[in-house]
């Protein structure tokens, strides 16, 4: 109990610095721009295969703005990658990579050690920025939207008379494959973020409550806008935006809290020693 009660603190006194209330914005809107590079890799992926986009269409004009729509749907079109959308995906990445260099400058703050060089702080948030990307495509792809992609693939002719195989198999795998892919690589950005050496296990505690948040909230956010169908009435397409964005921010809010546990914990640590 004494020690729960001493973490306790030691998570409040880190919350209570300054970095603490600017990250999670800046890593809810780092989310958010991984989302476009990922829209416009399904969209291709999609029309290679002859895939129905009807879906995809519908969802980016319905949650983006129209600048940004108009750069995504040639992609669908067919009409493939021109110099604009090649320079648009490239600063999607970029500005998306300041999510990732944020979490490492304030990985340094909250374990009290010194900033990192430049050059090797890029290099490590382009690598954090690809594994968010690939964490933000598996909660888009198979907890946010997976029943309606699979009900999409298996209405494919070839593939229709063995949906039923299909289905059971992602439900049987759903929420443990998801819960250790998450895992693993939030893990991964955890051990990575901090200018020292972290071994794996000083970060379960804090990936933990961080898999399991995220698991939960992704499963709010896809209840709502499936079963929810009348929250547009008043705000039109734009409610479509604030509820993408708020569920990015307790995304990226209980990311943070992970982290300021594996802080916690690690200030405890050095304590004992």
């Amino acid at each position: 109990m004494e020690r729960l009660k001493k973490l306790y603190k030691d998570v409040l006194i880190i919350i209570k610095k300054p970095v603490m209330s600017i990250l999670p914005g800046q890593l809810a809107f780092s989310f958010v721009l991984t989302i476009i590079p990922l829209l416009a890799l399904i969209a291709l992926v999609a029309s290679m295969f002859s895939i129905s986009l009807d879906s995809i269409t519908n969802f980016i004009k319905e949650t983006f703005p129209t600048a940004v729509s108009g750069l995504l749907l040639p992609l669908i079109n067919g009409r493939g990658f021109d110099f604009s959308v090649l320079i648009f995906l490239f600063s999607a990445l970029l500005l998306a990579s300041s999510g990732a260099n944020s979490i490492i400058t304030a990985s340094d703050i909250i374990y009290d050690l010194p900033p990192q060089n430049f050059i090797s702080k890029r290099i490590k948030a382009f690598i954090m920025t690809f594994v968010l990307l690939m964490l933000v495509a598996f909660l888009l792809v198979v907890l946010a939207f997976g029943d309606k992609i699979l009900l999409l693939i298996t209405s494919l002719p070839h593939i229709s008379h063995i949906k039923g195989e299909i289905m059971s198999i992602y439900y049987l795998l759903k929420y443990p494959l998801s819960f250790i892919l998450i895992l693993f690589n939030i893990k991964i950005i955890y051990t990575m973020a901090p200018n020292k050496e972290i071994k794996s296990k000083s970060v379960t505690t804090g990936a933990l409550f961080t898999t399991i948040t995220w698991i939960i909230i992704t499963q709010i956010y896809s209840f709502w806008i499936n079963n929810v169908v009348h929250y547009d009435i008043f705000y039109g397409s734009i409610s479509n935006i604030i509820i993408l964005l708020m569920w990015m921010y307790f995304l990226a809010y209980a990311f943070v809290i992970g982290l300021v546990m594996n802080a916690g914990i690690n200030i405890e640590n050095k304590n004992k020693l």
